[in-house]
């Protein structure tokens, strides 16, 4: 747990003697020195014991690892810093954990809430334990969580995979299928949309990208094959004209017109459904939405989900899927 204050001000007191490698600091000598200090810091009657002393000296080594050794003088122990100028105070952090700190950092700027780890983890702790009071503290941002998903047991170890340009093997079971098939991925990127993750890559048997759901990736593990770059300027350029993850390669880029009724106006102009949303308000306060799209199932699906209070203008086939679509759902309650 996170040390308190007054554990804190002992240790940079410790820290100061130990550091001081010309003189002989016996167990005596900086119990002296310490409540010396803390009686000028806090007042007369202000003093701790041996045994907390022996206690924080204890802590330092154990909980922070501090380099600090002991050795007889005489009946008596002295203590140390087996490393030159070693500070307690100082922030040592390995490559590794160094890493670690960037990994999450790259990550959390595009998705709040995701981790990479453990390696962070305990980096926090240390530096929390080290540098923070035992306070409570209050929330002050709050994310809403993403509900349980199966298939993030695969997020750091392909996020690893991407990173050292690995080619992947996975069996993956698409939706509506009784057969999972095998697939070698050259992986590029993961990619989040609407709480669920996909792993987007190069997939040489089918000559083209491909975007597969991670909650429906059995396994996943490394091949010993040649790693294929990207073509790609940017990564997300492959989702660019489409809501969701589904691309159809033979699909062309159409003008989606949809009209929107006054009550969704407000929530359509402040949150766009896509990037190349363009609108103008008509004149009965309804709003005309204009995109530049790929027909998809995310989109039909986005499209329903507002109900009555949107209507397709055009193209006249998504006009047709949305009728089909609602006609079916309505048959369900005849």
């Amino acid at each position: 747990m996170p040390i308190n204050r007054d554990a804190l001000y002992r240790f940079r007191i410790i820290d100061i003697c130990l550091r001081n490698s010309k003189r002989v600091w016996t167990t005596e000598y900086l119990l002296e020195v310490l409540n010396n200090k803390l009686e000028f810091k806090y007042g007369d009657g202000t003093r701790v014991s041996r045994t907390t002393l022996l206690s924080d000296l204890e802590a330092m080594k154990s909980l922070f690892e501090a380099p600090i050794d002991d050795y007889d003088v005489g009946k008596k122990k002295a203590y140390y810093y087996t490393i030159d100028n070693y500070s307690f105070f100082s922030i040592p952090v390995s490559e590794g954990e160094l890493e670690h700190v960037k990994d999450a950092a790259h990550m959390l700027r595009q998705q709040k809430g995701f981790t990479t780890a453990i390696g962070l983890s305990e980096i926090a702790r240390k530096l929390e334990n080290r540098y923070e009071p035992s306070e409570p503290r209050r929330r002050l941002i709050s994310f809403q969580g993403a509900p349980s998903v199966k298939g993030l047991e695969h997020l750091d170890f392909l996020y690893r995979c991407i990173k050292q340009k690995t080619p992947v093997s996975i069996v993956h079971q698409p939706f509506g299928s009784d057969n999972a098939r095998q697939r070698t991925v050259h992986p590029y990127m993961l990619k989040e949309d609407d709480h669920r993750w996909y792993l987007f890559g190069y997939v040489p048997d089918k000559e083209s990208f491909g975007a597969f759901g991670l909650e429906r990736i059995k396994s996943a593990d490394t091949i010993d094959v040649p790693y294929i770059e990207s073509t790609l300027h940017d990564n997300e350029d492959y989702f660019r004209h489409v809501l969701g993850v589904t691309v159809y390669s033979a699909e062309e880029v159409q003008e989606i017109e949809l009209l929107f009724s006054q009550k969704m106006k407000p929530y359509i102009e402040t949150r766009p459904l896509h990037h190349s949303q363009q609108t103008e308000a008509t004149a009965s306060g309804q709003l005309l939405a204009r995109y530049q799209l790929k027909l998809n199932p995310e989109l039909t699906s986005r499209i329903l989900s507002y109900g009555p209070d949107v209507t397709v203008l055009k193209p006249q086939r998504l006009v047709d899927e949305i009728k089909k679509a609602l006609k079916n759902t309505q048959a369900q309650y005849e």
